[in-house]
């Protein structure tokens, strides 16, 4: 009896591990540590299960645009379940840009300017733009547009390669990753969505296809 209590306890908790693990890494979660319940929010528009994602560029400045093509080929290149096209303004669910100084400075605060480097906003299919966990929670969870902000101050960053690393970790943003090493169920996984430091990669790793998998 006390060995089958034993095997019963084991397996509870690689089960608790697995399902803290194997789900997507969110964006948002309600409660409390260490009983944190994510919040998904994935694409709405799919085609044969795969995330449909239309960029367009016209409002990104030309510091960025040698990268556009790779930061939009990335995630498709990378998991069937993310399909990507280029199309024009009209047809975008998707638009990268470059926004003004005086914008910027109002969307992440004075002293944000030049320490952020790219942010995404996602609305969802009932028209809330999600900001927060609130926001989320009431939201249909369901998202059908994104804008992705580049920081104006292009010579914040280090190298082309960090350039190119924030485009594709922001259009993990739009698909509704959140950070792997965030106070929510951290891991040490190489990955494109990790925050507060560049790689030398710049395409999604293990881990972002294996959460795109499990989301999508």
């Amino acid at each position: 009896m006390l060995k089958r209590l034993r095997l019963v306890a084991i397996m509870s908790i690689l089960l608790l591990s697995f399902s803290a693990t194997s789900s997507a890494h969110e964006m948002y979660y309600s409660g409390s540590a260490p009983n944190w319940a994510p919040i998904p929010l994935k694409w709405s528009i799919t085609n044969f299960g795969a995330a449909h994602l239309k960029f367009n560029n016209d409002s990104l400045s030309s510091s960025y645009t040698n990268h556009y093509v790779n930061a939009t080929n990335a995630w498709s290149n990378s998991t069937s379940k993310v399909q990507t096209t280029r199309t024009t303004f009209s047809y975008s669910n998707v638009d990268i840009l470059t926004p003004t100084n005086d914008f910027w400075e109002q969307k992440v605060g004075f002293v944000n300017v030049y320490s952020v480097y790219g942010i995404t906003d996602i609305t969802t299919t009932d028209n809330i733009l999600i900001k927060d966990s609130n926001s989320a929670i009431n939201s249909t969870r369901l998202i059908k547009y994104g804008h992705i902000y580049m920081n104006p101050h292009s010579q914040v960053f280090g190298s082309e390669n960090d350039k190119l690393y924030t485009m594709v970790h922001e259009i993990g943003h739009v698909l509704g990753l959140g950070h792997p090493n965030s106070i929510f169920y951290p891991v040490n996984d190489d990955s494109i969505m990790r925050q507060g430091s560049y790689s030398s990669y710049t395409t999604p790793r293990a881990h972002d296809i294996n959460d795109i998998s499990n989301k999508y």
